[in-house]
């Protein structure tokens, strides 16, 4: 994935992760050919460009922007912590 290969150029990532289709449950709105990537990241204190999370985040998308259809959302600190709440509230992933 091309996407992926752009994202691991950048020194702070650790890796990325891509997760291509729909979950099992029926009210999740992704279409079965659109994927999500997880990217983990480095400790901060292992960061040698000096740059802060929003930096990063911008920098990466601004990188990705060379990829013809590709829709980016920026991510957050919250949006793992919001996705497990959702699956939670919805009595998955028990």
């Amino acid at each position: 994935m091309q996407a992926s290969r752009i994202i691991k150029q950048f020194d702070e990532v650790k890796m990325v992760i891509g997760k291509t289709g729909a979950a099992e449950v029926p009210t999740d709105p992704m279409p079965p050919e659109a994927s999500d990537l997880v990217i983990i990241l480095k400790p901060v204190k292992e960061w040698k460009s000096g740059r802060s999370y929003n930096e990063l985040a911008d920098a990466i998308m601004e990188k990705l922007e060379i990829i013809p259809g590709y829709s980016l959302k920026k991510p957050t600190h919250t949006d793992a912590l919001q996705r497990a709440d959702d699956r939670h509230q919805a009595g998955c992933g028990r």
